[in-house]
């Protein structure tokens, strides 16, 4: 998958960002570097770099794309119509229902992967330096992810997420819908200078990625059919099914010489998911 960095900026302050501040509204942008494109200059960059990789999955990443959704649409529809997936990265603050409704018709080629800025309300405060209720908008956005039958992945940083509050997080997400907790991607954040020490200006905490990690597969564990979490997780792939799916594939488990297979001859992998993150179809 191409990520080519061109945005006009973000509605959010988070504190592990990648971005340098320099790019964020309402801060003093550096028009030299941060220069906006067109919708037409912007896809052709993608494409000829994704030509040039033998790539078929593009996205447009580095701030907020939902700013400006005119350009984003212009994109998204020169990019599917060229033949290749397009991933909304996105923390779907800005995400509308009239917005989804205008890019439904790709939505076979459409990936929604949403960062959800902490576990809960406090911590979104926290992470980001915006009002604690929109931890709530993020919800109600994944809701109308669901709702419109978008392939949706989700992603918290594992490194600034407390164990203790994982279990509600997934009760939260459970509501939505009961496959949502297993598209989530409990990630480990890449630290810079800058955003090192903009985590340590905003006091948040960090912890170790790989405990959060291990608490979260407990719980989906927990909750789900043992062997359906290791499924997700086998070899370099991972998706997550719906209910029906999952009914098929409890009855469809096979074992030769140790390995474990799948045999659904009822399910289309025709979508080919990412070897990073867990996609569930919605």
């Amino acid at each position: 998958m191409l990520g080519f960095p061109q945005m006009l900026g973000c509605n959010l302050r988070c504190a592990f960002c990648w971005v340098p501040d320099a790019k964020k509204i309402g801060v003093r942008c550096l028009p030299v570097l941060y220069s906006y494109q067109t919708p037409e200059v912007t896809y052709e960059i993608i494409r000829d770099m994704a030509y040039a990789s033998n790539l078929k999955r593009v996205r447009v990443s580095g701030c907020e794309p939902l700013i400006n959704p005119k350009h984003l649409l212009r994109v998204i529809r020169m990019a599917v119509s060229d033949g290749y997936d397009y991933v909304l990265d996105t923390n779907a603050l800005l995400l509308t229902e009239d917005f989804l409704a205008s890019i439904k018709p790709y939505r076979h080629k459409i990936y929604i992967y949403m960062g959800l800025k902490g576990s809960n309300p406090q911590l979104f405060q926290k992470i980001t330096t915006a009002e604690s209720r929109f931890w709530y908008r993020q919800l109600e956005a994944l809701r109308l992810i669901v709702k419109h039958g978008f392939t949706l992945g989700v992603n918290i940083m594992a490194n600034f997420t407390p164990a203790d509050t994982l279990q509600t997080l997934f009760r939260e997400l459970y509501q939505i819908s009961p496959i949502l907790p297993m598209c989530v991607d409990m990630k480990k954040c890449t630290f810079f200078v800058h955003n090192s020490e903009r985590i340590k200006r905003y006091g948040v905490v960090k912890y170790k990625s790989t405990n959060v990690n291990q608490q979260w597969n407990w719980i989906l564990a927990k909750n789900y059919d043992p062997h359906l979490v290791e499924i997700f997780q086998v070899g370099e792939t991972s998706r997550a099914f719906d209910n029906y799916e999952l009914q098929i594939i409890s009855k469809n488990i096979e074992w030769h010489n140790g390995l474990k297979f799948i045999n659904l001859p009822e399910i289309s992998f025709s979508i080919p998911f990412s070897n990073s993150h867990r996609w569930g179809h919605f």
